[in-house]
């Protein structure tokens, strides 16, 4: 039987949730029915070429020069039609605006996974979806509020397809556990609050300092554990320095074991600008979700298609201290609650965020293109 050779365009293989997508879906498709490849156009930040190269999938650098290169496009093209590439599918907004550009230009059926977030941070951007919205085959979104943020109505190309999760990626490891315990000065009495993400101004990791300094009065065997790496760290670090809280406040830096380090968590919390930006469906509450860590998120996106307060996790205004610190205590005080959201949020996940089910539904827009195509 043949293989059916199945392209994939992202600008990178960094350490984003867009990029965590992709390697899972890469994983989970049938490698007796695709032959896959990838194109990338930045190589300053490789996290994920190493389970490419495990998966002897090649990777193909088009490296960008300038804004206004269009060596990478045409670069692709040529790529489509010597490979005889069957469908192309792409990722994030520059990905996107190359892959599909390609695609089109060459004749090829293809799947866009440009919209990550439930709004775009930038008019450039939102314009750019719209365009892009309009000469894809399949246009997808990770959140139902990726869509309706920007379109008025939904064409019958708009999927709306959630990340999906490995469950095994939150096998613990004990002594894995016990080490990364060690590091962080974390006791036995300690409770671990974390939030995973990057330091940007889209993260609210000032209110997290905030809400540390209120909490860190009434208990001080709370650890937070700031995960990621990003412009606003040293503004941070300084932060937490003023406010009195920087001994129990760690920031990690950037990580390769999130998964582990996960589960040294007794509380996941992430928190959101809305001024700035507003979540998709964000790997980091799956995540916790799939292992057994209870929620508290900032109410809007994509993060209240899967949050549902006071079921599968805690959701809290944006920006506010109080309602925070009052989540956090809610969860810490009362272990029935903390429990019941535990159950719930993993039984979710595990019905409706699955790879399985993830995989599965990219698969389904595959065969779709690739029957219309020999039609």
């Amino acid at each position: 039987m043949t293989k059916t050779r199945l392209l994939f365009v992202i600008p990178s293989l960094g350490s984003g949730g867009a990029e965590r997508q992709m390697i899972e879906l890469i994983k989970g498709l049938n490698k007796s029915i695709y032959d896959i490849r990838v194109i990338i156009f930045e190589s300053n930040n490789d996290r994920y070429s190493s389970a490419l190269i495990k998966m002897s999938i090649p990777v193909v650098l088009y490296k960008r020069l300038s804004r206004f290169d269009l060596s990478p496009l045409i670069n692709t093209v040529r790529y489509i039609k010597s490979e005889d590439i069957d469908v192309v599918h792409t990722f994030l907004i520059l990905g996107s605006l190359i892959g599909v550009i390609a695609a089109r230009l060459s004749g090829v059926p293809v799947v866009c996974s440009s919209i990550r977030e439930a709004k775009d941070p930038t008019q450039t951007r939102k314009y750019g979806n719209i365009m892009l919205s309009y000469i894809s085959h399949y246009f997808v979104s990770n959140s139902q509020a990726g869509f309706d943020n920007r379109f008025k109505k939904q064409r019958k190309n708009f999927k709306v397809i959630y990340n999906g999760l490995d469950p095994s990626r939150f096998t613990i490891n004990i002594s894995k556990k016990e080490e990364l315990r060690q590091e962080f000065n974390i006791f036995k009495d300690d409770v671990v609050i974390g939030m995973v993400a990057s330091l940007t101004p889209r993260k609210d990791f000032r209110t997290l300092i905030a809400v540390a300094s209120h909490i860190l009065k009434q208990n001080k065997n709370i650890k937070f554990l700031l995960v990621g790496e990003g412009s606003d760290r040293a503004m941070l670090e300084k932060l937490s320095v003023d406010m009195g809280v920087s001994s129990n406040v760690f920031f990690t830096g950037y990580r390769q074991d999130v998964d582990q380090l996960i589960n040294c968590f007794d509380i996941l919390v992430l928190l959101t600008n809305e001024m700035q930006h507003s979540e998709g469906i964000p790997n980091t509450i799956i995540e916790a979700m799939g292992a057994c860590v209870p929620v508290i998120a900032s109410v809007g996106g994509g993060t209240t298609e899967i949050v549902k307060d006071n079921h599968t996790g805690l959701l809290v205004s944006s920006g506010s201290i109080n309602e925070t610190c009052d989540a956090i205590n809610k969860l810490i005080n009362d272990k029935e609650i903390n429990n019941a959201l535990v159950y719930t949020a993993n039984k979710f996940v595990c019905e409706n965020l699955s790879i399985t089910k993830y995989v599965s539904k990219y698969t389904e827009l595959y065969n779709a293109l690739i029957e219309s195509y020999l039609e």
